[in-house]
């Protein structure tokens, strides 16, 4: 499949999943003064689809990522047989690392075809599922504050699954760009170059400059670059929402004590 195929593909599913759930909103909207039994089977409906659209667009995400790390293994393992070859003072093909260099172009390739394909999307959802990891890690620390045990394992369920997602896309990212580069970049600088042709060696030299100018970069519409640096910042973010809304969290119960202070003092009958 090639880049545009995946494209193509890829631009369907968004524009399907784009088009149906507006339309059930619209539609639940319109039934509001219908019977209780139709809202509910359109709400019901409604969360099914955007879940569904969600996890569609998770797993392309994903998917294209797997398919440019076996690329990326592939490629390892043949540099470093010519780079055992060129030790051994054994042929070391122009053709085929021409051929390798094409092979890195796809791949790269099938990067931008993601983020352009899914990049807004991703965004859309990393941004919902950040502020619903953040909303929930709120709810385990206020119920535990109350010892509220039911609050604390529900919001640790959706806290847990807020971490898994957001490892997931920027794990994968990382997977597919910068250790991918890294891996390759070393593979061919391990090669000898002293004791190959000077075609050969331009073809190496021409590999390590594409590397260095355009490097594997996974983006969310050219806004997030997605890597590991992207989990870092989501969580330093997160520990300074949950500061800012703890801080609410105490003026609003001191607020209420001092009001319920008052309140008795004021209704205390006079001796």
């Amino acid at each position: 499949m090639t880049g545009n195929d995946l494209k193509i593909k890829l631009k369907a599913w968004v524009y399907t999943v784009l088009t149906i759930i507006p339309s059930l909103s619209l539609l639940a909207s319109f039934t509001e003064q219908e019977t209780l039994v139709i809202r509910n089977i359109l709400q019901r409906l409604l969360y099914i689809m955007l879940f569904s659209g969600m996890s569609f667009v998770a797993m392309f995400w994903i998917m294209s990522h797997v398919v440019v790390q076996r690329i990326a293994v592939y490629l390892k393992g043949e540099l470093m047989k010519l780079g055992v070859n060129s030790r051994n003072r054994s042929n070391v093909s122009a053709m085929e690392v021409h051929r390798l260099r094409y092979l890195w172009a796809r791949a790269t390739s099938l990067l931008h075809k993601s983020g352009e394909c899914l990049g807004l999307s991703m965004m859309i959802i990393s941004l919902t599922n950040s502020a619903s990891f953040v909303i929930a890690a709120y709810g385990v620390i206020v119920g535990i504050l109350e010892f509220n045990q039911e609050a604390v394992l529900h919001q640790s369920v959706n806290v847990v699954a807020g971490i898994a997602y957001i490892f997931a896309g920027t794990e994968s990212g990382y997977q597919s760009t910068q250790k991918m580069g890294d891996d390759i970049m070393a593979a061919l600088s391990a090669i000898d170059l002293s004791g190959i042709n000077d075609v050969t060696s331009r073809e190496i030299n021409m590999f390590l400059q594409i590397m260095s100018l355009n490097p594997p970069i996974v983006t969310c519409a050219g806004v997030v670059t997605i890597s590991r640096s992207f989990l870092t910042s989501v969580f330093s973010n997160t520990v300074t929402y949950l500061i800012v809304l703890l801080q609410f969290k105490t003026t609003d119960v001191e607020f209420n004590c001092n009001n319920e202070t008052l309140t008795s003092i004021l209704q205390k009958p006079e001796g």
